[in-house]
């Protein structure tokens, strides 16, 4: 075969110090943003957990571009203080800028998740919008559901460096119950190393305590594949 001839050039994606967001990832914590890139692999570990207890979770997330409008996102494994947690698989497509269609599918302790999803992100020099709609399907002999979203606002404090957010979660479940966590946040683009998001998360704040505290981290470097 042709291309196992071929070796695979495997470099770090050059933004330059101070350079522009790495693509693909957002600001803040949880909403996805842009496409991957073409034929563009990324490597997105996230660390998240509870402070009073401590507790932690890491997920193992990759995501890779076919095309400039087409990626695939997984999250290989979740580990954490009660061991393995799942996995999921979610490809995208870009129907115009920003404006993205989603389909998560994930086995998580016993239960199976379908969930479609809309993604969509638009920013200027001074700020972005960041917004995630789905809909969590679950199936674990019971059929539930959870319809949420993430919106996160994100100020630019440093011009491709340093950017501010908060992020808000609204969720409704099938057991009638209603959430609101929120996740302020700060996000640093350190060019060819990478972006770091860092954000405490409150909790549900329409029953605020300082016990529903937690941490929320992701880090993130980009890789180019040439075949």
């Amino acid at each position: 075969m042709k291309g196992i001839r071929k070796a695979i050039a495997v470099t770090v994606v050059i933004a330059g110090i101070f350079g522009a967001a790495v693509s693909g990832f957002s600001y803040a914590y949880d909403p996805w943003t842009g496409m991957t890139g073409d034929k563009t692999l990324s490597v997105n570990p996230f660390f998240h957990g509870g402070i009073s207890p401590f507790s932690w979770n890491v997920d193992t997330v990759v995501a890779y571009g076919f095309a400039s409008n087409i990626d695939v996102i997984a999250d290989l494994a979740t580990f954490g203080t009660t061991g393995y947690g799942g996995s999921w698989i979610m490809p995208r497509y870009d129907f115009a800028s920003g404006v993205i269609g989603a389909l998560q599918l994930g086995y998580f302790g016993g239960s199976s998740l379908i969930s479609p999803q809309f993604h969509y992100f638009t920013e200027t020099d001074y700020y972005a919008i960041e917004f995630n709609a789905y809909v969590n399907l679950n199936f674990a002999g019971k059929f539930g559901y959870t319809v949420g979203a993430y919106a996160a606002p994100v100020w630019k404090v440093v011009t491709n460096f340093l950017y501010v957010f908060v992020e808000i979660d609204p969720t409704y479940d099938s057991i009638n119950s209603f959430t609101l966590p929120v996740i302020p946040g700060i996000c640093f683009n350190m060019g060819s190393a990478g972006q770091l998001s860092l954000g405490l998360n409150l909790g549900n704040v329409l029953s605020f305590s300082t016990k529903n505290f937690g941490f929320n981290a992701w880090y993130a470097i980009p890789f180019t594949i040439k075949l």
